[in-house]
């Protein structure tokens, strides 16, 4: 009976061994991922755990409430917030990770919209999840075309009057939308950009004007002056808020946005087209050209006017079937627009979205750089 005994301490012995064990091998490893995260250190991320893509943080496993199960080679690390983590060994005795739920974490306004929007998929893993939230074509769809179309509750109209040696703009601001807007809840930027014989220089930096309260259906004016040297060049409605509290005031998302935008436009490439692998190219059209950089299908461009740089320029990728999508950006971040077309028979071709304005069609050929 004793003997018996003894066994049974034994074996309980080694099984709490061998969960300490585990358990030190799953905080080694959640330590290091953490460090490498936050120190940029891609490379030994990308060991720790090989399928690793986008998120803004990574979800933080409390010690105490830790649990690490072990089944045939691989460990389990799980959290009752319901996050976990599978670590596979490898052959050189390392653990990485093989797949993850609730990890990566975004930002929360960001999350909620791409919750609502059905691009975030909590039935999915997290690197499935993470492709999805680094849908930047997706991204800039919302901003410019569903936003737009959907949740842009003010119509801008102009007019202009000379005054002396000075001009004056009349912005006509109508509230389309069934609800009050107050002033502060928004800006009406100008865009210039000052007139050189033979050249045109880069955008200055916008003016704005203060917004007025609209009620429903509403139209109210703003006004502003500038020199005989400066050519307008559009003016657009610049809200306080960000694009989540946008279209929840002014928008009803139905959950099925990025299906419905995969559908139409294809998934991301992530690798070489056949038809505009990497390397440098020029582009040209009736109104732009410059220099693209492609690189496994992310297309890197700067305008340029007369050899010389316009502070402009796009970044964009290829998606499946050669479907085009790009931000248009000024060299200090600023947005100014979105592209959505297809690469075909040298040419990039479809429409684009500015932030102010009708969208147009553009047509760029694009010509391998010597």
């Amino acid at each position: 009976m004793k003997k018996h005994l003894l066994m049974i301490a034994i074996a309980t012995l080694a099984i709490a061994c061998q969960n300490g064990d585990n358990v030190k091998i799953a905080q080694e490893f959640l330590d290091q991922f953490q460090a490498a995260a936050n120190s940029g250190d891609g490379e030994s991320a990308h060991k720790l755990y090989p399928t690793v893509v986008y998120r803004d943080s990574l979800f933080q496993f409390n010690p105490e409430t830790m649990k690490v199960k072990s089944s045939k080679g691989s460990l389990t690390i799980s959290d009752p917030s319901g996050c976990s983590i599978e670590l596979v060994k490898a052959e050189d005795g390392t653990y990485q990770a093989a797949a993850s739920h609730g990890f990566f974490c975004y930002r929360e306004e960001w999350l909620n919209l791409a919750q609502k929007l059905g691009q975030y998929d909590p039935s999915l893993n997290d690197v499935q999840n993470s492709l999805r939230m680094n849908d930047s074509g997706f991204s800039s769809w919302v901003t410019y075309v569903l936003m737009k179309e959907n949740a842009n509750p003010l119509d801008l109209a102009y007019s202009t009057d000379r005054i002396n040696s000075a001009m004056k703009k009349t912005i006509t601001v109508t509230n389309k939308s069934g609800i009050e807007i107050s002033g502060d809840d928004y800006i009406v930027a100008f865009r210039f950009v000052i007139s050189d014989p033979g050249w045109v220089a880069p955008f200055n930096p916008p003016k704005s004007a203060p917004g007025v309260t609209i009620g429903p259906g509403e139209s109210k004016t703003i006004n502003i002056k500038y020199g005989m040297n400066e050519l307008f060049r559009g003016a657009s409605v610049r809200f306080n808020m960000g694009v989540g509290e946008m279209l929840s005031r002014f928008y009803t998302p139905t959950g099925k946005e990025y299906e419905e935008y995969v559908s139409a436009n294809g998934k991301v490439l992530e690798q070489d087209s056949p038809d505009l692998p990497s390397g440098n190219y020029t582009f040209a059209g009736k109104s732009a050209k410059g220099a693209i950089r492609v690189n496994r299908g992310v297309l890197t461009s700067v305008f340029g006017v007369k050899g010389k740089t316009t502070g402009m320029g796009f970044r964009g990728e290829l998606r499946e079937n050669n479907v085009f999508t790009a931000y248009e950006y000024y060299d200090n971040g600023q947005e100014t627009g979105y592209y959505i077309g297809k690469y075909e028979d040298g040419k990039l071709r479809g429409t684009f979205f500015p932030v102010s304005g009708s969208s147009y069609t553009f047509e760029f050929t694009v010509t391998k750089s010597e």
